[in-house]
């Protein structure tokens, strides 16, 4: 698929972005060179993991990644009374990944939920018309639009 981008990506950049939680979303995303236009090849795949059962698939992923985005996973106003005594697997996931990223000196973005909000039925119909689909799992979706959100932010937050 060709974007554009604020950012500079070369050949062989790979980006990881995750959206935490029970059920974790994955999105990784392979870059080809730039254009003369300043569009991209963007290649990706999207899954979703069951955390923690498949934190050893989420870890090979991350090994191989350029650059790390994540969902900063947060307990909201209004949500603290619906999960009080409950395991919050979105906050467990999100520590794993900023302990991976630390001991393995990746490159960690951290993306609040709302940066995604106005970028979902954009990103939906890039993806129509360029005839990539949209994946089906909403977590799987929130992690392709963490990626694009990154990409079209400038290299001031790199």
């Amino acid at each position: 698929m060709l974007i554009r981008t604020n950012r500079q990506v070369g050949n062989g950049l790979r980006l990881v972005a995750i959206d935490p939680g029970k059920a974790t979303g994955l999105a990784i995303v392979d870059f080809e060179p730039p254009a003369e236009d300043g569009s991209i090849q963007m290649n990706y795949r999207v899954t979703e993991l069951a955390w923690p059962r498949e934190a050893q698939l989420l870890t090979d992923h991350m090994l191989m990644a350029d650059v790390i985005v994540c969902e900063d996973w947060r307990l909201r106003p209004g949500k603290a009374k619906q999960v009080c005594g409950e395991v919050l697997w979105g906050d467990r996931c999100a520590g794993f990944v900023e302990g991976f990223c630390v001991w393995q000196r990746k490159n960690l973005m951290w993306q609040q939920p709302a940066e995604m909000a106005s970028f979902r039925e954009y990103i939906k119909e890039v993806l129509n018309e360029k005839g990539s689909p949209w994946p089906k799992s909403e977590h799987a979706q929130d992690a392709l639009i963490h990626a694009f959100v990154w990409l079209t932010k400038g290299e001031q937050d790199a």
